[in-house]
């Protein structure tokens, strides 16, 4: 492992602001959006490492264990529901139990978000378009608009809806600067189309050619991607 520095806080200083890409969604993450009433705690881990592995086991070890005594507590629940989806433990049952409650009591643009992703791991298309269609109608803030838009693109593509995919790739890029993940989507989605210009060796290569444009402005943008 290669050495790096590390600039510790002091302890009882404020959080500064930041901006993440969480690894797992490659959605971007504020503090903002972070941080919990009691306190937060910024993990930077290796996600194929085992050590991590047995911790999201012990996630939802926890979330089992402490569901039936929370499962009142809105706040609760919903912080749980973002933590395994964070971490990547949609395939879970409790994340699929606690996404049902939460909208079913308390409908809002994160429970029907995660109604969206399970709906999405069963391929339910049809479903999910819907639950992230509310997601985005049900949010207020632009970022977390873009996040569902997609996901709504996400599920559209799944689908083969490639039109409106693509229009709702657009409509997060645009409520997002900086961001080269939707252009990756639409770039995909057209690489994927190629047989759109039939035997046509010259159209099938203008097809690539046009989904290369679209990667390299997502690089040109977002060199993270």
């Amino acid at each position: 492992m290669a050495l790096t520095e590390s600039n510790e806080f002091a302890i009882g200083k404020k959080a500064p602001d930041f901006s993440l890409r969480n690894t797992v969604n490659n959605k971007m993450l504020s503090l903002i959006e972070a941080k919990g009433e009691k306190g937060t705690v910024i993990m930077f881990i290796c996600n194929h490492c085992p050590f991590v592995i047995h911790v999201n086991t012990e996630l939802i070890k926890m979330a089992n264990e402490g569901y039936e005594q929370n499962k009142a507590d809105a706040s609760w629940m919903e912080r749980t529901a973002n933590i395994l989806d964070k971490k990547g433990c949609t395939d879970a049952p409790i994340f699929f139990t606690i996404a049902k409650e939460l909208h079913a009591s308390n409908p809002s643009s994160v429970s029907a978000e995660k109604m969206g992703i399970m709906s999405l791991k069963g391929k339910e298309y049809g479903a999910a378009e819907n639950f992230f269609q509310q997601a985005i109608n049900l949010a207020q803030d632009e970022t977390k608009k873009a996040d569902y838009y997609i996901e709504l693109a996400q599920s559209q593509s799944s689908a083969g809806k490639y039109g409106p995919a693509r229009t709702n790739a657009r409509k997060a890029a645009s409520l997002k600067s900086g961001w080269g993940l939707p252009y990756l989507m639409i770039g995909d989605m057209i690489a994927g189309s190629s047989s759109c210009g039939g035997e046509d060796a010259c159209k099938q290569k203008a097809i690539y050619w046009l989904a290369a444009d679209y990667y390299a402005k997502a690089k040109s943008i977002d060199p993270s991607v």
